[in-house]
């Protein structure tokens, strides 16, 4: 980027503007990625945006071997600008073990670019089903834990000079099947609500992550399921995880049944099962049951939530199954976190409008909706799922 244009990418403050990055669904939207160029030439990977990973790592030729189904890997003797740190990566995920080696390369959001170390990956161990779709991680945990990288992508994206604020925002669209991610200092006119805040759990076990508190989750009646637990905010993970008895108590209700990999659920009884109502720092999020049932078709309903195994670093993990119904903002210079936005698409009428209201795409495309003109009438079904 010359000087012109990046004065001209600047508000006229001087703070840098922020950077947007489209989130894509997989086709099973249990994964959300965005578009990151590495290197130069620049080389393309979906990485998914995880909250719950301190760095960024990519899959190298020898991983792609290993794993036929990965999209793109990087090749280090491709790209004039990749240093070799001659530094060795070992990293435990959730379900999988990562070895491989650290480089330096830049890393580049629509033509604005920063430097950063990661990891360049030979070989995985567990289950790794994500790479069928995406090419490896973009780690947002508010602080480094990986011992031989000193520094988090957000960290080198705010010291280089990209982002006036180490804040990023996950911004979903309704139902969750696109959005966008805001690094920086982003316009509140992106959201039309106020913001509240959760401070980050300092002194918990899981404390490198974005752990917060939760006051209690209940019923929308008002009975209590669970209360003072502590749970991480993690994006690169689709299921979330509560309290083993919270998780028993509502299975039992809904008539939840094991199934090889998932709980099941009969889909015509979703519209009766209870909301749960999550109480954080003076404020509430409803997850609805539409939200937490996974309908893959019309006669298959999965749960996305799961009972969090004894002795976990935290009490319950807030997955990308929850967070999509929501904006998120994550703050790491104050160490807090909003997720609290459920993002409306119903407004008041002007006065003087040629009719009441407007029924507009976000309400119609929930219908399938005929428009007869010969007989002028209007006609609506439910669909199918």
């Amino acid at each position: 980027m010359n000087a012109s244009s990046l004065g001209r990418s600047k508000r006229e403050n001087g703070v840098e503007p922020p950077i947007e990055v489209t989130l894509f669904g997989s086709d099973d939207n249990t994964a959300y990625y965005g578009i990151v160029a590495i290197g130069y030439p620049p080389q393309y990977f979906k990485l998914i945006f995880d909250t719950g990973s301190p760095n960024i790592w990519v899959g190298s030729g020898k991983l792609a071997q290993q794993l036929p189904m990965l999209g793109s890997s990087y090749d280090p003797g491709e790209s004039v600008t990749s240093i070799d740190k001659k530094k060795t990566y070992r990293a435990v995920f959730g379900n999988y073990v990562a070895t491989g080696r650290i480089v330096s390369d830049v890393v580049r959001f629509r033509g604005r670019q920063f430097r950063t170390d990661f990891a360049l990956v030979h070989n995985v161990q567990g289950y790794v089903d994500q790479l069928r779709t995406t090419d490896g991680l973009f780690g947002l945990m508010p602080k480094p834990n990986y011992h031989e990288i000193k520094s988090t992508p957000l960290d080198e994206m705010f010291s280089q000079g990209l982002i006036s604020r180490r804040m990023f925002a996950f911004i979903f669209s309704l139902g969750g099947r696109e959005g966008t991610v805001v690094f920086g200092d982003f316009s509140l006119g992106r959201i039309r609500h106020p913001i509240s805040y959760v401070s980050v759990a300092k002194h918990a076990t899981a404390s490198g992550y974005w752990t917060i508190p939760v006051s209690k989750i209940t019923y929308i009646n008002g009975v209590t399921l669970a209360a003072n637990f502590l749970t991480i905010l993690d994006t690169g993970s689709f299921i979330t995880e509560l309290p083993a008895f919270v998780v028993g108590q509502l299975f039992t209700a809904i008539g939840a049944r094991p199934y090889p990999e998932d709980y099941t659920v009969n889909c015509d009884s979703v519209g009766t099962m209870p909301a749960l109502v999550f109480h954080l720092n003076g404020f509430q999020l409803v997850w609805e049951p539409s939200q937490y049932v996974d309908r893959v078709s019309p006669t298959y309903c999965r749960l996305t939530i799961r009972p969090r195994a004894p002795g976990s670093m935290a009490d319950g993990i807030l997955g990308i199954s929850f967070l999509r119904h929501f904006t998120t903002v994550f703050d790491v210079d104050n160490e807090r976190v909003s997720p609290v936005y459920c993002r409306l698409t119903i407004y008041a009428t002007p006065p003087g409008y040629t009719a009441d209201g407007i029924l507009g795409i976000s309400f119609l495309r929930h219908f399938a909706t005929v428009f007869d003109v010969d007989n002028e009438k209007v006609g609506f079904a439910k669909l199918s799922f």
